[in-house]
């Protein structure tokens, strides 16, 4: 549940499926900024740089064909990650959704469908951050509530209810150039370097599902030596709601 960026770490608690670690071994560390994520804030995370281990540095350059986009384009995508900075501080899910793309928030609904209704095998065959988003659900969302969350609802549930609360950072991102082609654009450079933004109906909105992608990636390659991806994922659900995900029943479908 989070363009791949590289930001400066401090030590937190995961805020939810936004939240993405940079290092995995004692304590937890997070980026300054995640989603989602989820995250992703939930959803500026990962992968970071890690300080002192933890995943490595990823080289991000501008894909092919991209160029620096006018200044007024740039104030824009800007405005875009303030705009949903803001939201998450004032757990305003419904300005957080709009903030993000339609993929973004389609991603999310796909998650809580099969949060409540995924048999097992289903599950296990997602990719590490997938697996550990739709748990998330499960594990967090009481199930007379999931099943109301149709739609854009599921990604707007974990800004209203301060999922990424701990994960949101104090100050805007930097933001030191942005690249773009047609409706397409990326972050170079800054705390915000890798973010992707896609240009829909008129607005330009973030693009989260990249970052998320390429963060399970990143989490996936560098677990601790021993410790298996179900005990990574039992730790996050432990760490975002200080109970821990019972293995008997976390993997049975809501319905």
């Amino acid at each position: 549940m989070i363009s791949p960026a590289q930001y400066p770490n401090r030590t937190r608690r995961l805020g939810g499926p936004f939240g993405h670690p940079s290092h995995l071994g004692g304590k937890l560390r997070y980026p300054s900024l995640s989603l989602a994520s989820a995250l992703l804030l939930a959803a500026l995370a990962a992968p970071a740089r890690a300080q002192g281990g933890g995943l490595p540095p990823v080289e991000i350059g501008p894909p092919p064909g991209y160029v620096p986009v006018p200044a007024e384009r740039a104030d824009s995508i800007r405005a875009v990650l303030r705009g949903y900075i803001d939201a998450v501080r004032r757990h305003d899910g419904a300005a957080g959704a709009r903030a993000v793309s339609r993929g973004t928030r389609a991603y999310y609904a796909r998650l809580r469908g099969m949060a409540l209704t995924a048999p097992e095998a289903e599950v296990r065959a997602l990719p590490l951050m997938d697996r550990m988003s739709v748990l998330m659900y499960r594990h967090r969302v009481p199930p007379a509530v999931l099943c109301t969350l149709e739609g854009d609802s599921a990604f707007a549930y974990t800004i209203r209810e301060g999922w990424v609360d701990r994960t949101a950072p104090r100050e805007p991102p930097v933001i030191k150039e942005i690249w773009g082609k047609a409706e397409r654009a990326v972050v170079r450079g800054g705390s915000a370097a890798g973010i992707e933004f896609v240009r829909e109906d008129g607005e330009w909105r973030w693009d989260m599902v990249p970052m998320l992608r390429t963060s399970a990636d990143q989490i996936a390659r560098h677990l601790p030596p021993g410790m298996t991806e179900d005990g990574f994922i039992y730790l996050v659900l432990r760490d975002a709601t200080g109970r821990a995900a019972d293995p008997t029943t976390i993997w049975r479908p809501v319905q």
